[in-house]
Formats: C-alpha cells, sequence, structure tokens
C-alpha cells in the first residue's frame, strides 16, 4: 500500500507496477511472480501421473488435500526451490524470460514429501523476495485462491514473512473486485468501504500467527535463496535454447 505515488519504493531490477485504487490516497504497489500455483499445479501433476500408472484417479481436490500430509510429514527447510516454473521466465522482484525453476540440495535421502515442501517453501520466500524489494513485509497478508485452503501453504508463508497470514473464502477474488467497483460507481453502495464491509470483510477467516522456531528456519535459509536464484541467471541464459525461454 502507497498513500500517494512519491511513496512507491523502486528497486535496482526496475520491476513492479503500481496501480491507483478506486479510493482517494490509496494506490497498491505490486511485485508479482509470474506463476505460484502453477507450480503447485506441477508437483501435484507428478504425483497424479505415478498413481495413475497404480490405477488411481485423484481429483484435483484429493491431491490438495494429500498435499498437506506429504509436506507435514517432511523435514523444514530440507531443500531450496526456485519458482520460476513459467515458460514466460519471471517478472518480480526481478526480470528474466530465462528464469526457470529448479532445485538445490537434493541428494538420495529426500522423497517426493520433501521435493512438495521444497515446492511451497520456494514460493514463500519468492513472496518474501517481492515484499522486501518494496519495503517492509505487510503486518498481515490475505491470501485467497484454492491452494490457498492448504493448512501447510499458510503457515509456511506465515513463518516465512513473518506476518499474520489471513484467508478470504471470496471465489473469484479479480472479478469480484471489478463487481465492487461497478457497484460503487453505479450507487449501489456509497463507498468501497461501504461495498468491502459486505463483500469483503465477512468472508475472512482468522489471522494465523507464524512460528517462531520455523521463522528462524527459514530466516537462516532465505539468504541462499535470493543468491542461488541471482547466481542461476548465466545457467539460465545458457539453457535458454533448451528449456523454451523468450529471449
Amino acid at each position: 500500500f502507497a498513500a500517494t505515488p512519491d511513496d512507491v519504493v523502486l528497486n535496482d531490477d526496475g520491476s513492479g507496477y503500481t496501480i491507483a485504487m478506486p479510493i482517494p490516497g490509496a494506490f497498491a504497489q505490486l511485485q508479482s511472480n509470474m506463476a505460484a500455483t502453477l507450480n503447485i499445479d506441477w508437483v501435484l501433476g507428478l504425483a497424479r501421473d505415478v498413481l495413475a500408472t497404480a490405477g488411481g484417479k485423484p481429483s484435483h481436490d484429493e491431491l490438495l488435500k494429500a498435499l498437506d500430509a506429504w509436506v507435514e510429514a517432511s523435514e523444514p527447510g530440507l531443500l531450496i526451490y526456485q519458482p520460476y516454473i513459467s515458460l514466460a521466465g519471471e517478472r518480480g522482484p526481478f526480470v528474466d524470460p530465462d528464469a526457470r525453476a529448479g532445485f538445490i540440495g537434493l541428494s538420495v535421502k529426500h522423497g517426493f514429501g520433501d521435493l512438495a515442501r521444497g515446492v511451497l517453501e520456494g514460493l514463500a520466500f519468492a513472496a518474501r523476495d517481492c515484499y522486501q524489494a518494496m519495503g517492509a513485509v505487510p503486518g498481515e497478508i490475505r491470501l485467497s485462491g484454492g491452494a490457498a485452503r492448504s493448512p501447510s501453504l499458510r503457515r509456511i508463508i506465515a513463518a516465512a514473512t513473518r506476518a499474520q497470514v489471513r484467508t478470504s473464502s471470496r471465489q473469484e477474488a479479480g472479478a469480484a473486485g471489478a463487481a465492487m467497483m461497478a457497484a460503487v460507481g453505479l450507487g449501489v453502495y456509497g463507498s468501497m468501504e461501504d461495498c468491502a464491509a459486505e463483500w469483503v470483510t465477512p468472508l475472512l477467516g482468522d489471522c494465523d500467527a507464524y512460528d517462531e522456531a520455523l521463522s528462524q528456519t527459514y530466516d537462516a535459509l532465505f539468504p541462499s535463496f535470493v543468491a542461488a536464484r541471482q547466481a542461476l541467471r548465466p545457467v539460465w541464459k545458457g539453457m535458454a535454447h533448451r528449456t523454451g525461454a523468450g529471449s
């Protein structure tokens, strides 16, 4: 959040963007990952394909529930996962069409649960990376969408960012926001605050506080996450012709 355009924090990579909100004196400064849920879909797709060879046909919802069990059975911070799995590369907090996903630290002792937990931790680190490019991490982070139903993901994001995490049960949040602006514009509500009081606030869950011990684990690992993505940029460039990168 920025009260004026002058409050926007610019980073050295020149990434991110700012949106004027439909409320006087309110601007949204954004550092947006190219793909977040796509990483979860990828790792669940691996599980689905393996189970299919044994005749299993789990639904996406069943796989999401299983994801929590796999993650909770794994030890935190065993791997570093770079969540740049989109074919378009990455746009925040750095811009690189050649960026690609990968695991760092794999050994024969790691299993599927470790990979699954690494993916969620990588997403949380990427969120922290984006927030820090704009200044301080906010005290409260709100999540929406199907993946936000995962208790493991919420706990990991809370610990990695040291923020309280609150989940919204509002479906299609982007479309709902457009409908809210239209409702205010048509005079159905007198202000966005009045509209949010009915469309947003009642659908917010309780805050999940972060776990201090888990936060300390992630604090120690986060600098390596950043160092890895900085060091890998020439590697991504060298592999671009083989990985379908945009450059």
